[in-house]
């Protein structure tokens, strides 16, 4: 369950699963004037998924096809400035958004998809048996009001 429901969430058979090899990307070249803020979510990330999972999850700015969670700003009217999609496969995510704040969204709903032990700062030490996969979905979401109550 994800909290705030998403608008739009579509589920599909598989997972993606963290593991010694992933990466963040952080797509840089998207709009160059605020990439420093789009790499400090990246680090923001992966330092909350590092602290429960124990896996190194370097954050690059380089592209691979598979293995990879993948922040990117796009031009999307629709979502306005903090909506997001994520769209999770096999092989990867996907976060994209407008501006950082979609970015930052996208995120959170990507932590609450993990295994609830994503949520203790006890560390690898504790975690070592589970397995740090993400369900394939489709999310597509914003805020349905101009403020947050």
């Amino acid at each position: 369950m994800i909290i705030p429901q998403p608008e739009k969430i579509e589920v599909k058979k598989g997972s993606f699963q963290l593991n010694k090899k992933t990466v963040i990307l952080v797509d840089e070249k998207s709009n160059p004037g605020i990439r420093g803020a789009l790499r400090e979510i990246g680090e923001y990330i992966a330092n909350e998924l590092r602290i429960s999972t124990g896996l190194p999850l370097p954050v690059k700015n380089c592209n691979s096809d598979k293995n990879q969670i993948s922040l990117k700003l796009i031009s999307n009217e629709k979502l306005g400035e903090e909506g997001y999609e994520l769209l999770s496969t096999t092989d990867g995510i996907k976060i994209n958004a407008k501006t950082p704040a979609g970015i930052f969204y996208g995120c959170q709903t990507l932590r609450q998809l993990l295994p609830p032990e994503n949520f203790s700062n006890r560390g690898a030490g504790a975690s070592r048996n589970v397995r740090w996969e993400i369900p394939c979905v489709s999310i597509s979401d914003k805020p349905r009001f101009k403020w947050r109550g």
